[in-house]
């Protein structure tokens, strides 16, 4: 089991320490053996330590450097740390100024306080100053990091960095708390650039959400707008700013009140500029809180009227909280739903946002569905059309492949390992409320991938558009679904922008239309290609696709006449049926081969499994959609086709 040592010079209430208390809430104990030093075992969040954490003791030397009381006068060594820290105090005031806490550690602390007693895998200061100053000079420790909070350009207004880049270069990384942080760092020492890495405040949404429900706040007046701001009472924080504000807001608004949580020196000298403003009326002190997210509930705005931030801890709370549930694989599992469920019920979230392709946002519509409607549990009898009673639970899709429009459509697909198959299912209320469809999202795709499930979406608008179901509004949507990646794919595999950005409206317009007509035995096909050997779908279903135009050819009316004409083919009105229908098979052949897709499945397929990839193919929800009627023997061929 790893040690790991945090020191800090306190938890009171401020964002650091708030940071602090929401890390050790997050560490898993059964892997990590914690301790925590405080130089003052003080503060609002002590009570929020975990059991888990051992909280050291502290020695006479170390107590009273931090604080000078009676108590001192008991033992020797407690006498003479508090006199050190007398003398040292006054003179570096005298000889430093603003820089006094700095160099009284670099003059005195280092070379008069002991060591601390054990050795640790990983030792963390977590506050910049003397928490880290610490951790370098008296911890012995295999790797040591030191955390900073704040803009470093702010910080060394009145510290002398010429110290900080001494115990830099002593740490093994020195992390900050956002991008911007780090990139100040990074400018002020470019030497130790590989040192600096973020990391963001971490916090527990679903312990937030809680915490935030504990009681109905007492103060607020419902018939006024209240504002609240937390942190700090410091020149950082800016609340004579906020002050400021509230001069002019009074006079156009009555039904207005400032409701401020927080401590510090600036305390009196705040209430002293409300009262000489005469706002008393307007502006309120409630001091600390150790619980502040009902008040950050229950408030209509927040405001942080800082001067300068490294990044805000109580922003950061403020936002909408949530949980990451991340165990999804390609060709999501019914495993994967029942994991993502529990996670769901566990988190107390009110929505669900699926971020990724589709494997996300299936597996986001199954467990919407399973949520609200238990009689579901089993997985399994999702498969086919169903209209579930409850509906569904909210679902926000953000998709990052143009390829299965699963963000607009009513389908979704679980793997069945146990099976080895794939099951549709078909449900009204699976639809996500909002979809958030910009290529932005999709352009880290590689180039695979992005052909893979360009040539999916390809597959979507073909199929929807010679299905049995299809008809006019449904034959807008495809053939124009069908013109749009014919011409984009291409240059969304070289990462074109005007690719990508007809790439994700081709596959969001496709997806319109098949979700209401229905597709054929390409996707059938496909669906058992990936239940027995984990083949990405959009590959699967690219690789079939022309055979099954060919095989669908003489049951396609005019339409492939169509599909040649805006694929980009010339002359298609002088052709014969026969040489239209083959026109359209062979520019879609040429876009999969443009784009690196196979033209056979002998890498993938085994001879043996046909038959009974054949008949789970013929069972698939999307085999009585083909336009033609097909057999298990005509699966078989057409598989066979292709090894």
């Amino acid at each position: 089991m790893k040690k790991i040592l945090f020191v800090m010079p306190a938890l009171y209430g401020g964002g650091a320490e708030k940071s602090l208390v929401n890390l050790l809430n997050l560490i898993d104990y059964k892997k990590y053996a914690v301790d925590l030093l405080l130089f003052k075992q003080e503060g609002l969040f002590l009570t929020q330590i975990p059991k888990e954490v051992r909280l050291l003791p502290l020695t006479a030397s170390l107590r009273y450097a931090y604080k000078i009381d009676m108590g001192m006068f008991g033992s020797l060594s407690g006498f003479k740390t508090g006199m050190l820290r007398l003398m040292g105090t006054v003179v570096c005031k005298v000889l430093y100024k603003e820089k006094a806490g700095q160099q009284r550690w670099v003059k005195c602390y280092k070379h008069c306080l002991p060591n601390l007693e054990g050795n640790y895998d990983i030792a963390v200061g977590f506050l910049e100053g003397e928490a880290s100053y610490y951790v370098i000079d008296k911890v012995n420790a295999e790797k040591k990091i030191l955390w900073i909070h704040n803009d470093f350009n702010e910080i060394k207004k009145n510290e002398d960095a010429k110290i900080y880049e001494n115990y830099f270069q002593k740490a093994d990384s020195v992390v900050s708390i956002s991008d911007k942080c780090v990139q100040i760092l990074k400018q002020n020492y470019p030497e130790l650039t590989n040192k600096f890495y973020c990391l963001p405040n971490l916090t527990s949404g679903s312990l937030l959400k809680k915490m935030s429900e504990e009681f109905e706040v007492p103060e607020y007046e419902k018939n006024k707008f209240n504002i609240l701001s937390i942190g700090r009472l410091t020149r950082q924080k800016g609340y004579d700013f906020a002050i400021d504000a509230m001069k002019i807001l009074k006079k156009k608004y009555s039904d207005i009140h400032w409701w401020i949580i927080g401590a510090g020196e600036l305390e009196e000298q705040l209430k002293k500029q409300v009262k000489d403003n005469e706002l008393e009326e307007y502006i309120t002190f409630l001091g600390l809180k150790a619980n502040p997210y009902p008040y950050i509930r229950s408030c209509d705005l927040l405001v942080q009227p800082s001067r300068w931030e490294g990044k805000s801890v109580v922003l950061d709370e403020a936002k909408i909280p949530y949980e990451v549930f991340s165990e999804i694989q390609p060709n999501p599992t019914i495993d994967n739903v029942k994991k993502g469920l529990e996670a769901f019920k566990n988190s107390g979230a009110d929505c669900i946002v699926a971020i990724g392709g589709g494997s996300s946002m299936d597996t986001a519509k199954a467990i919407g569905i399973v949520a609200k409607n238990p009689e579901f549990s089993d997985i399994r009898s999702l498969e086919g059309a169903i209209v579930s009673p409850n509906g569904c639970v909210p679902i926000l899709a953000i998709p990052t492949t143009a390829g299965t429009a699963a963000e607009v459509t009513i389908n979704y697909v679980i793997t069945d390992p146990e099976k080895k198959r794939k099951f549709v299912c078909v449900d009204p209320h699976d639809i996500p409320i909002i979809a958030f469809v910009d290529p932005d999202m999709m352009a880290s795709m590689p180039a695979g991938l992005t052909a893979a499930t360009g040539m999916d979406a390809l597959t979507h608008a073909i199929e929807g558009y010679i299905t049995a179901g299809a008809w006019e509004l449904s034959d807008m949507f495809h053939l124009k679904a069908i013109e749009v990646i014919g011409r984009s794919l291409r240059g969304a595999v070289k990462n074109e922008k005007e690719g990508r950005e007809g790439m994700a409206l081709g596959q969001y317009i496709a997806g319109m239309g098949f979700s209401n007509v229905g597709l054929g035995i390409d996707h059938s096909m496909a669906h058992t290609l990936s239940a027995y050997y984990n083949t990405p779908h959009g590959k699967a279903c690219a690789i079939l696709l022309p055979p099954v135009m060919a095989f669908n050819a003489d049951a396609s009316g005019e339409k492939y006449r169509e599909i040649a004409r805006v694929l980009g083919v010339k002359d298609v009105d002088s052709m014969s049926p026969k040489e239209y229908r083959q026109a359209a098979i062979d520019a879609v052949a040429q876009l999969g081969k443009d784009v690196g897709i196979p033209d056979n499945l002998k890498d993938i397929v085994k001879p043996e499994d046909i038959p009974s990839l054949a008949r789970d193919a013929i069972k698939d929800a999307c085999t009585p959609g083909n336009p033609k009627p097909v057999t298990v023997e005509e699966i078989e061929d057409l598989f066979r086709s292709l090894i």
